[in-house]
């Protein structure tokens, strides 16, 4: 009870912002210059804060009526919306790992820094190119690996993509098949390039097949210590 625009006015004198646009938007109420005024403020209530939404509107004449709806919840909520897309966002673009984003016909909709990095292309150039400018779809490798994840929605092993250059890149990728917000099936995949690793695993191997040679060509015992 009371004069509420009086309650607002010494509010506002302490300082608060949120009652000097309220004592504004009242004021283009009465005086006709305005037929609405919205506005979402946050109270104190003992040790709780709590988010109202306030809808103004002229009422009768010179006077107004006012609406107070709590919105605690949906203020959370897209709150808490905001800072899990931020920080998908922070992993998307620095991850050091390559991460494309697509559909499951081989559309391109995003791809992050290291994708573009791996594969020598432009983000633009990704999405022109599509799936088809990147990996070579005949190839057995990445044939069986679409169809697991087709079966699945889900793989994660080898397959073989195509550098700018025309160089075949092996790659160690997590391919999901999902649905978006909108019902449609969209896919992710996370990739790094394992050449270093190939080619160690090659010299290795070859290294290893000398080894054996030359001990068996030698006569009689031979220890290696």
């Amino acid at each position: 009870k009371g004069d509420f625009f009086e309650y607002c006015r010494e509010l506002a004198e302490k300082g608060s912002d949120d009652e000097l646009k309220l004592i504004l938007g009242l004021r283009q109420i009465l005086d006709g210059n305005t037929d609405r005024f919205n506005f979402t403020f946050l109270c104190s209530i003992g040790a709780e804060n709590v988010w109202y939404k306030l809808n103004i509107r002229p009422f009768n004449g010179g006077r107004a009526i006012l609406f107070a709806e709590e919105v605690t919840q949906n203020i959370t909520a897209t709150r808490d919306l905001k800072e899990t897309q931020e920080r998908y966002k922070q992993q998307f673009n620095n991850s050091i790992n390559g991460i494309i984003i697509g559909k499951p016909s081989g559309e391109i909709i995003d791809a992050n820094p290291s994708a573009c990095a791996i594969l020598g292309y432009s983000l633009d150039e990704l999405r022109k190119s599509g799936r088809q400018g990147i990996q070579d779809e005949k190839d057995p490798i990445n044939i069986k690996a679409s169809e697991m994840r087709n079966e699945q929605s889900y793989f994660e092993g080898e397959k073989i993509y195509i550098h700018k250059s025309g160089l075949r890149i092996p790659i160690m990728v997590s391919s999901v098949l999902f649905r978006d917000t909108d019902g449609n099936l969209s896919t992710i995949n996370s990739f790094r390039d394992i050449s270093k690793e190939k080619k160690i695993e090659k010299r290795l191997k070859t290294e290893q097949i000398f080894a054996q040679t030359a001990i068996s060509s030698i006569p009689g015992t031979f220890y290696v210590l």
